[in-house]
């Protein structure tokens, strides 16, 4: 899809780090490292920056920048997003939400909504254990095709817990760009610019 290439060239440049789950890695390490054009701004941006994939049964990563995450993921993940540089940018990977949402490391999500119902999908909020999150929306995009990107950081988080609201205790190659159903940002203390991409949609 023609409007996931625009806007996706403009966020994956700006991300310091990119964290995968092992389904997203495999699928991205088969085809983004083909990719040689320097003007292609998605290639270029996975292909030059750090990537950190989480998985117990990986033993080889063979592409280029990639460090694999086992043990405390949620641990490792807190300390990446105190190194410097830009924010770390989690694609797809909708194993490894979960765990994100669970310890709270997540700073912004990104959601892509599609015009097109498929009749069936995952659960993206799965980790929150049924616990009431509330969200404020910080942008919003409508794209010509319909395809809506709507921008949300949590009302309430450890890093700024006197923020607005709060956290209730009750309740080829468009295959490898498409599905964007949910991008999310770590941002933490990283350093950079501000400011995901499953091919299996996650909802």
């Amino acid at each position: 899809m023609a409007d996931h290439r625009r806007y996706n060239s403009q966020l994956f440049p700006a991300a310091g780090v990119f964290l995968l789950g092992r389904r997203t890695y495999e699928i991205f390490a088969a085809y983004w490292p083909t990719v040689t054009d320097e003007s292609d701004q998605i290639a270029h941006a996975l292909n030059s920056r750090p990537k950190y994939v989480v998985s117990t049964t990986l033993r080889e990563a063979a592409w280029p920048g990639t460090t694999v995450l086992t043990g405390d993921v949620a641990g490792q993940v807190a300390k990446l997003k105190q190194e410097p540089g830009g924010p770390v940018l989690v694609l797809g990977s909708s194993r490894l939400v979960p765990t994100l949402l669970a310890h709270d490391l997540v700073d912004e999500y990104q959601l892509w909504l599609h015009p097109v119902v498929l009749g069936g999908g995952k659960r993206l909020f799965s980790g929150s254990n049924g616990d009431r999150v509330d969200f404020r929306l910080v942008d919003s995009t409508t794209a010509s095709s319909g395809l809506v990107i709507l921008t949300y950081r949590p009302a309430w988080s450890p890093s700024n817990p006197a923020s607005d609201g709060g956290r209730s205790d009750e309740f080829d190659q468009d295959r490898h760009l498409e599905g964007a159903g949910c991008e999310l940002v770590l941002r933490g203390h990283r350093v950079g610019p501000g400011a995901a991409d499953d091919p299996r949609r996650t909802r």
